[in-house]
């Protein structure tokens, strides 16, 4: 695709970076492993913002929608489980924070 959109604004330029053989084999691994295209690893990595895997994108997800849910135990149940609520969001928080690689907002 090349004409996706990334943001605000399509990505419609482009540029070329010559690579060893082993780098480019490592760009590629690296991409794999993160579940994104070697492109998006270089813009990311290039304009330092987070590597994050779409696997750990979807598990952020999941993570905020279980906080959501909590707050809405917390709620409806008139701060019974005050206690209960508050360190299972903590417990939340840390680990949104950790698989986002120290960037809350990522994702």
């Amino acid at each position: 695709m090349p004409f996706a959109r990334k943001g605000a604004a399509a990505l419609t330029e482009r540029l070329d970076v010559r690579v060893a053989p082993g780098e480019k084999e490592q760009l590629r691994r690296t991409a794999a492993s993160a579940g994104i295209s070697v492109a998006e690893l270089i813009r990311a990595r290039a304009l330092d913002r987070p590597v994050v895997s779409r696997t750990d994108a979807t598990t952020i997800r999941e993570l905020r929608r279980l906080g959501g849910l909590l707050k809405k135990v917390h709620l409806d149940s008139g701060g019974a489980y005050n206690r209960e609520t508050a360190s299972a969001l903590t417990a939340l928080r840390a680990a949104i924070v950790q698989l986002a690689g120290g960037d809350e907002g990522a994702s």
